[in-house]
């Protein structure tokens, strides 16, 4: 069904919710997506009336899916579990099937639906069109990166607007969600003396950056297709900077490297002679007067020595403040955007414009990588040394 300006959006109030997950076996959904909504009904923020579709190709039955994912929930109470896990049905289909689409339109039944799409990207336009051809409604939740460069994000975009408003499209990226970033903006809001430091007079640099101790993890094919730059450099690093920079004032960077630990080429589903980064530091600076002169770092990699995930700003009398994303360690970012797509709360989630100020920088970077030599790098070593 194609929108028009007379079609009104879903509302949620009594009546059954549907939460429609595709990609629903894959390594996303069981780390963070399935956790993040027992999480949510173990608090008792979810719907009264909900149920999970987990739609995939395996032909399983409801208790043969809940079987699958039951590993994923460790962390909970047994007794949670089993109710949680009663809220789930499978759904058997490919992305490609009309049949499956119909299945999906019979279960929902005219229930209030959200469609999360934790699946590789280029798989984000065929499942919307698949939803928009079997008249399925709702809001459409889509996980990062939109697109894999500016071009592709305008067409999805443009494609999601045929069949959604714009009002039911949700851009996932859920480090806008993460506590450590809403504290950022709260620090900034609550400390006026802090605030008034934030400017090029007294600010040397900042750097954004996500370490991580484990490899592509069975995530080959996924990680094949986007690199670091694209998985995380372009949604949650940008999305980091923000909380201080416009994203949108970023120049053509200084200085770009990037690197591939050693041993990703023999991980499953990635190709032997793979020049994808794992790894990579960009400098650059901003275009906007406030942040003029100030040294911008985004660094990002895996299989390095130590998981960390913050802002580091270092001014220039030598003092230096950081925020970790992870307060306590815990991360509820998909708790969060869940709970906001429910209330319908877009604040934590990506604009459209940001979405095309992240590929536009982005794609200077992309430009610059093949003269710039892809280092190899021994797993569990110190970033400093790539």
């Amino acid at each position: 069904m194609v929108l028009t300006s007379s079609t009104t959006a879903p509302t949620m109030e009594n009546k059954q919710t549907v939460f429609v997950l595709f990609g629903s076996t894959g390594d996303l959904a069981q780390r963070k997506i399935i956790p993040a909504l027992c999480g949510l009904f173990q608090k008792k923020l979810l719907p009264e009336k909900f149920t999970i579709l987990a739609y995939s190709r395996r032909h399983w039955s409801d208790q043969e899916y809940r079987e699958f994912i039951r590993p994923a929930l460790a962390a909970f109470p047994a007794e949670v579990v089993e109710r949680f896990l009663q809220t789930i049905q499978h759904v058997e289909g490919v992305f490609d099937d009309v049949a499956g689409f119909a299945l999906l339109k019979e279960k929902i039944a005219g229930a209030d639906a959200l469609y999360y799409l934790a699946v590789q990207p280029e798989l984000h336009q065929p499942i919307i069109e698949q939803l928009g051809s079997a008249g399925l409604q709702g809001k459409l939740l889509v996980e990062k990166p939109f697109g894999r460069n500016l071009a592709s994000a305008e067409q999805l975009e443009k494609i999601a607007e045929k069949y959604f408003l714009p009002e039911q499209i949700f851009r996932v990226d859920h480090y806008l969600g993460k506590d450590g970033l809403v504290a950022v903006r709260e620090y900034r809001k609550t400390n006026p003396q802090f605030e008034a430091k934030l400017n090029s007079e007294h600010i040397a640099s900042i750097t954004c950056r996500i370490f991580e101790t484990i490899g592509a993890e069975g995530r080959g094919a996924f990680y094949g297709q986007t690199g670091a730059l694209r998985d995380v450099g372009q949604s949650h690093l940008l999305q980091m900077l923000k909380t201080l920079v416009p994203i949108a004032s970023l120049t053509n960077p200084t200085s770009v490297a990037h690197g591939q630990y050693e041993g990703y080429t023999s991980e499953s589903n990635v190709q032997k002679n793979s020049q994808t980064e794992t790894f990579f530091k960009i400098t650059a600076e901003s275009s906007d007067a406030r942040w003029r002169g100030v040294s911008i770092v985004l660094e990002a990699g895996k299989a390095l020595a130590q998981k960390k995930s913050e802002i580091e700003i270092i001014f220039k009398d030598g003092t230096r403040k950081i925020f970790p994303m992870d307060l306590a360690g815990i991360d509820r970012g998909h708790e969060k955007i869940i709970q906001a797509a429910l209330a319908n709360d877009k604040s934590y989630f990506v604009s459209f414009d940001d979405v095309c100020a992240s590929w536009k920088f982005i794609e200077l970077v992309l430009e610059q990588f093949p003269s710039v030599p892809l280092t190899l790098y021994k797993r569990g070593v110190d970033a400093s040394g790539i």
